[in-house]
């Protein structure tokens, strides 16, 4: 009768710590793309806390309300199963987060750079991976420009190869 209670128990712990071991799936992969925005309105989010699978703490991070004016694909593959321009509709308001708090973007009234859908159990959304301030590249240009976009491809490219 004992040995039933024992494994009894046993088995009811085994059952909970598996119930309780959940695994969280990450968002499908998406394209990179870069796009040009006009920023319509810019709010500073405060960290907070996500206790799902396990406790932790997520930065604060600028979550900028945009109006996309121009879109290309970066990175992209079939397995995506989206382009840029079905994911980012131009002159459609996103939402686009940024942690990069190496700048005040409280003043900044548009943006240029990379930005992918990404997510885990806790955060998800269109994120920031490259900013490019557009006032800075007025003075560039198109053949520059487009030599810099070229080599942002063979680059992402070679990074690519390396994941």
């Amino acid at each position: 009768m004992q040995h039933k209670i024992i494994l009894f128990s046993v088995f009811a712990i085994l059952i909970f710590c598996l119930i309780s071991m959940v695994s969280a799936v990450p968002a499908a992969p998406s394209p990179t793309c870069h796009i040009t925005a006009d920023v319509k309105n810019i709010t500073l989010q405060p960290s907070s806390s996500c206790n799902f699978p396990t406790k932790r703490t997520l930065s604060a991070y600028y979550l900028l309300q945009s109006k996309i004016k121009s879109v290309s694909a970066i990175q992209t593959d079939e397995k995506f199963g989206i382009t840029c321009d079905q994911l980012y509709l131009v002159n459609k308001e996103v939402s686009i987060r940024t942690y990069d708090d190496s700048r005040d973007y409280s003043k900044i009234k548009a943006i240029e750079g990379e930005i992918n859908f990404a997510g885990d159990e806790c955060t998800s959304g269109i994120f920031l991976k490259d900013y490019n301030p557009p006032a800075l590249k007025e003075n560039i240009s198109t053949e520059t420009a487009v030599k810099k976009t070229i080599f942002q491809k063979i680059a992402s490219w070679f990074k690519g190869l390396f994941k």
